[in-house]
């Protein structure tokens, strides 16, 4: 999946290297302010050897976002952004740990994780009425909130049940407060006047936080918003 994304965006850099289509009567340097909302699906991986007494899996579900963007351009195709952002990622979850002592813990449900995260990300622009865009860079987040809804199992060491649990309850210690990640995706634009662009976007996300001290986040998403040159 890495290397998917990573050939696209080198695929799609050579193309925009190539490209003769600059508008010589558009500002070199125009500051830009956008707003986005869309969609993400979150995939919490796990991996076997994160923990050598676990065993879980997990399945995305979708969960929303927001944005609101300010461009510095550099030149007339290369413009950096920064970002500010409001994602809640969602997926179903279920795993066992077991203790030396030979108790269980269990959980199978569905986790909800709210971040507001900062992102800059060196973006290449090209075109003219359209306008195809590529971007790479790094985001930083900070958990708002977490929520889990299921049933939790508890057994001793004779493996006999001593609680099942329906809990649906707010709980920030099952992930880390902080995420950092690399942030990559492509976007069009349509440039309805002078002073105004439809912007749509595709972005894949490698977090690298731990939640419930098993899975890794990462998520794919699209979104749709406004541009408005200053």
């Amino acid at each position: 999946m890495k290397q998917t994304i990573f050939l696209l965006i080198l695929t799609l850099s050579f193309f925009v290297s190539k490209g003769q289509y600059i508008d010589d009567s558009y500002d070199w340097y125009p500051r830009q302010l956008g707003v986005k909302v869309g969609i993400n699906s979150t995939s919490f991986n796990y991996s076997k050897n994160q923990s050598e007494n676990v065993i879980a899996s997990a399945n995305s579900k979708f969960g929303y976002t927001a944005s609101v963007a300010y461009w510095i351009p550099i030149t007339q195709t290369f413009r950096p952004r920064f970002e500010l952002s409001y994602d809640v990622l969602k997926s179903d979850v279920d795993f066992t740990r077991s203790f030396k002592s030979g108790a269980s813990y269990s959980f199978a449900g569905n986790s909800t994780l709210s971040y507001g995260s900062i992102a800059i990300l060196p973006e290449v622009i090209f075109g003219k009425r359209i306008q195809f865009s590529i971007f790479a860079g790094f985001q930083l987040s900070a958990m708002v909130a977490a929520r889990e809804v299921g049933e939790s199992t508890t057994k001793d060491s004779t493996n006999t049940i001593i609680s099942i649990l329906q809990v649906d309850r707010k709980d920030n210690t099952i992930a880390e407060s902080i995420d950092s990640g690399l942030l990559t995706g492509f976007g069009v634009r349509y440039r309805l006047s002078k002073k105004v662009q439809i912007n749509a976007e595709g972005r894949f996300r490698f977090g690298t936080t731990m939640v419930y001290g098993i899975y890794k986040p990462y998520y794919w998403g699209i979104s749709a918003g406004l541009v408005y040159q200053l």
